[in-house]
């Protein structure tokens, strides 16, 4: 009688590793690191009210798409350049405890300042002369002047030439009274939503200052909630601080999506999936997601 049992298992056994295995070739199991290359539009200086007021196509496609999330500080930086740098993941490095800097040495470059994003290469393109100038001290891999007054055309050849030579190429536009960073980081973004390309790079959004963070769970006596890995950087606790940005990403099979129809505050904060995220570990996250680098967090 076991006998029986055994043997009638074991059939049952191989055909359900049979079953599996067919079912195993009808769906293949994708790599882990299916991006190859990024494409991150930091838009600075435009208010929220003008996400809200103006119909964005593309970056509201983007955010049907994609998943967003909020960017927050764990520094409060005293100026715009500042801003940048700590979504750049470098900050820190270059500043001191009470927001002075940036400190610039002649052994530090970006190779050293990168190399915990391991063999990630970056671009920066910029219509701002200062960040175009930090760039090229640093030694940035690739750096790129956006001159042309915000035509999409020229910018759209120029990002094209950097994304030949970089694995991330972030472009950062500045509004100014002669740049509209809007109305190109839009347009650019719509062009990158429909590359003939094979491989399509991951393209993410930043833009705006959030409201703080103050609809996050509060730790309770009684109740265990974990410490999030956005409030933790080298196994320490640093709360994030208000005054973030938006950010939604998307990447062609890839990428979960939320319920996020615009890229407005409203919508992100309600409706986005990907939660709050340290502004300092995001480009961290788009080694990971590249294949660079472990995940710093859950």
């Amino acid at each position: 009688m076991f006998e029986f049992f055994r043997n009638t298992f074991a059939q049952t056994r191989k055909k359900d590793i049979e079953s599996m295995e067919g079912s195993q070739q009808q769906y293949p199991v994708l790599p882990p690191h299916t991006v190859a290359k990024a494409v991150v539009v930091f838009v600075q200086g435009v208010p929220f009210a003008d996400l809200e007021q103006q119909h964005s196509e593309g970056l509201d496609r983007l955010a049907q798409l994609g998943c967003s999330g909020r960017l927050f500080p764990r520094l409060l930086p005293r100026d715009e350049l500042g801003e940048l740098l700590q979504i750049l993941g470098i900050y820190g490095s270059l500043y001191d405890a009470e927001g002075k800097g940036p400190f610039l040495k002649d052994d530090v470059s970006f190779a050293s300042l990168y190399k915990k994003f391991g063999s990630l290469k970056l671009g920066l393109l910029s219509n701002d002369p200062e960040v175009v100038a930090l760039g090229e001290s640093l030694r940035v891999p690739v750096v790129v002047h956006l001159q042309s007054g915000g035509d999409v055309e020229e910018t759209t050849r120029q990002l094209a030439a950097a994304q030949e030579q970089v694995d991330l190429a972030f472009v950062h536009v500045k509004a100014t009274a002669d740049f509209p960073a809007l109305a190109l980081a839009d347009q650019l973004v719509a062009r990158l939503l429909t590359t003939k390309e094979n491989k399509k790079p991951l393209v993410s959004v930043i833009a705006g200052h959030s409201s703080p963070a103050s609809d996050e769970p509060k730790p309770n006596s009684k109740l265990y909630y974990p410490v999030q890995s956005a409030a933790v950087i080298d196994g320490k606790t640093s709360p994030l601080l208000p005054a973030g940005h938006l950010a939604t990403y998307y990447h062609e099979g890839s990428t979960r999506r939320d319920d996020v129809q615009r890229f407005t505050e409203a919508e992100v904060k309600s409706k986005g999936a990907n939660g709050n995220i340290a502004a300092e570990q995001f480009v961290a996250e788009l080694a990971f997601k590249l294949g660079k680098t472990p995940k710093y967090g859950a």
